[in-house]
Formats: C-alpha cells, structure tokens, sequence
C-alpha cells in the first residue's frame, strides 16, 4: 500500500513511512501555533505527491503561502510544482463546515481538514461536532485519504467531543513546551502507542533527530 510521505523524520518514523492512502489521520496539539507549523510543513511534502484540497475552519488566518514556498527551498522542492496542486476552501461557521465536507465526497487526492471543530465550540453550538464527525465518517467510508489538524485545549484535550476519536485510524498528540516537543502516537490500527520528545525551535522544521532522552529510559 502507497504510504505518503509527511518530510518529517519524527512523523514518518511513528506511522511506518507515513500516512496510508485510504486512512484517517488526526494530528492535534498545544498550542495552536505548533498546529499550524505543521501544516506548513505537510503541506508542500504532500502537493509534491498529488492534488491537495484544503477546508480551512476559520475567519481568519489560512495559510501563508511565503511559508509554503519557504519550506519548499528548505526541502528542495520546486515551488512551481506544486502551486498549482493546492486547493483551499473555508467554513466560516459550524453549519458551513458540515457543508464543505459534504462536498468534498467528490473531490479525489488528498483531504486536509483544519479546525473543524472551531466554530462550534466558540459558539456553544457542540451539537455540530456530531454532524461534522459524521460527514467525515462518510469520507472515510468512501475511502478518501484524510488528514486533519485540530486543537487541544489548555487541559489537552482535543476538539470535537468523544465520536470524532473513534473515527479516527490514527492519531497524534503533540505538545511544546520550553524547547522541546513531545509527540505521542495515541491511537493506531496496526501499530503500537509510542511516543518520542525533540528538541524543537517553532517555525523550523526539524530536519535533523535531535531527540532529548529522559531518565525513565535508564529505568529497567
């Protein structure tokens, strides 16, 4: 089975050479910030690949496409080659997304939702984190490959309510703190949990395994 590569060593090495076509993929984590870079990352690594199509959740900031094309001269990616293989559409408020992921059902390449859940929760209307769990549902089942980054909150848990984790294949948390980034592979149908922290510098990706050892790996 085709696996995609995410550019990122720590990522491709917690899901096995990275993400299978026809999954479900949640990456999550706190705070925000360290979402985004990662779609940043992700992003020109996947268009080098195949067609992208995006729905952002918000009203505001998206992506930013001197990051994109930044990041493509750190990987060594032609920018002109990709351009034109991202998609972007937004939902500006819960009900919107619901439409969006419905139809994206006849879009094919790869699906990156981010912060669907967003809307709903600013609103107090966490009714829709059901029906937006379920539209996804309905993508997966058709066997579309997605890719979707949400927020955790303050206490680390994410959005969306308890149906989204179960639709999941696969999820990891990430979470930065003072230099370092712990990443957790959380859930997976066919691996074990495991988790690893690196030292990490927001807005650079890390390229090289600068990986910060803690005691309890000396513990036996």
């Amino acid at each position: 089975m085709k696996r995609l590569d995410t550019g990122l060593w720590y990522l491709n090495s917690m899901l096995k050479g990275g993400f299978k076509e026809g999954y479900n993929y949640e990456i999550n984590g706190y705070p925000w910030d360290i979402v985004k870079d990662h779609i940043h990352y992700i992003i020109p690594n996947l268009a080098i690949q195949g067609m992208v199509t995006i729905l952002y959740g918000q009203y505001f900031e998206g992506l930013d496409p001197y990051r994109i094309a930044r990041y493509c001269r750190i990987y060594g990616i032609e920018y002109s080659k990709i351009k034109d293989r991202i998609r972007l559409a937004r939902g500006f408020k819960g009900e919107d997304y619901v439409d969006g992921v419905k139809r994206l059902e006849r879009i094919e390449g790869i699906l990156i939702l981010v912060d669907p859940y967003l809307h709903a929760y600013m609103t107090g209307k966490k009714h829709l984190f059901g029906a937006i769990a379920s539209q996804i549902y309905r993508l997966k089942r058709l066997g579309k490959t997605i890719i979707l980054f949400n927020r955790l909150l303050a206490n680390h848990k994410p959005l969306g309510g308890e149906f989204h984790r179960h639709i999941a294949d696969y999820m990891v948390s990430m979470v930065y703190s003072e230099g370092y980034l712990y990443v957790e592979l959380i859930k997976a149908l066919d691996l074990p949990n495991k988790n690893i922290t690196i030292e990490y510098e927001p807005g650079y990706p890390p390229l090289k395994k600068k990986i910060q050892h803690t005691i309890l790996e000396w513990i036996r």
